[in-house]
């Protein structure tokens, strides 16, 4: 029934049991990873992976549970975009679930969140960021999603960078240019820092249960530091990738947000794991090489990473 009978040595099987020899190896509990992006629409395609391949991928490297992302479309609600993620998943080969996203508040939409949470899917996603995309809610409307995650009993997860700072980054810079290390610099790390900042006052206003995703810098950590009540998750090119990988041969491969920062960023995060971050996600957000060609502007390159 899917449950293991027992663990030890030399034990007497039932005639039904299967027993696997593990004499010699480690035994670990399967891996539950917190944040995938499984065939989702970025920028101009979709990441490469959809819940087959990506899954497949996943159990290769022991992992057993994903839970990927809602898309929110226009004046779709939010049972039908988990119904729409749910078609999308059927040859998923992990077990799975979802986080719910939402890009708008109309009261309409924010009273189906306890109808959610009492189906089964307790967290939601929001982003402080993205408003070309039409994904971004400024601080005001994360307050209001706040208020009504935290009234359902839900957990909300929050893209959390400063969207003006963002911008102020981004028009100071050559929106022509070619260069990925550009994408780093229009996203600096004061952006992270100021959003999570906004996010522990908002959680301390509303009691919402706040989870930051992927975490990225020593600013932000630091910022963490203020608000216990807020829950964060990093990644793994967050502790061994930084700036520098933007200047490699297909540098564009690098590129995510948030973006990658330096060797004492990685430090500051790995030393906080196990304290201050206390989930480890991937982010699983793959793209092909054609997806992300050398003669793309920086602002225009697809974000996300296997």
């Amino acid at each position: 029934g899917e449950k293991i009978a027992a663990v030890g040595k030399n034990l007497q099987s039932s005639s039904n049991a299967r027993v696997i020899d593990c004499t010699d190896k480690y035994i670990f509990p399967g891996v539950i990873d917190a944040h995938t992006h499984m065939g989702i629409a970025i920028k101009d395609g979709f990441s490469a992976d959809d819940f087959e391949t990506g899954s497949r991928a996943a159990l290769h490297g022991g992992v057993t549970t994903i839970i990927d992302f809602t898309d929110l479309g226009v004046n779709q609600t939010l049972r039908e975009s988990v119904g729409e993620r749910l078609s999308l998943a059927q040859n998923c080969l992990t077990d799975y679930s979802f986080h719910v996203c939402l890009n708008r508040t109309d009261s309409a939409l924010l009273s189906q969140i306890s109808d959610i949470v009492k189906s089964g899917i307790n967290s939601f996603k929001v982003f402080m960021t993205y408003r070309k995309a039409g994904l971004m809610l400024d601080n005001t409307q994360v307050e209001i999603v706040a208020k009504a995650v935290a009234k359902a009993g839900g957990l909300l997860l929050v893209h959390a960078e400063d969207d003006e700072i963002i911008q102020a980054a981004t028009d100071a810079l050559d929106a022509s240019s070619t260069d990925p290390f550009n994408h780093g610099k229009s996203r600096p790390a004061e952006a992270e820092a100021k959003a999570i900042a906004t996010l522990g006052h908002i959680s301390e206003q509303t009691g919402c249960k706040i989870y930051i995703v992927h975490l990225s810098s020593q600013a932000g950590l630091n910022a963490a530091h203020d608000y216990d009540n807020l829950t964060i998750e990093t990644c793994p090119q967050y502790l061994f990738f930084t700036e520098e990988h933007y200047r490699r041969t297909a540098g564009s491969m690098y590129v995510a947000s948030p973006p990658l920062h330096c060797e004492e960023d990685n430090n500051a995060l790995m030393n906080a794991i196990g304290n201050r971050i206390s989930v480890l996600a991937t982010d699983h957000c793959p793209f092909h090489l054609k997806d992300k060609p050398a003669n793309l502007p920086f602002g225009r390159i697809p974000h996300g990473m296997g």
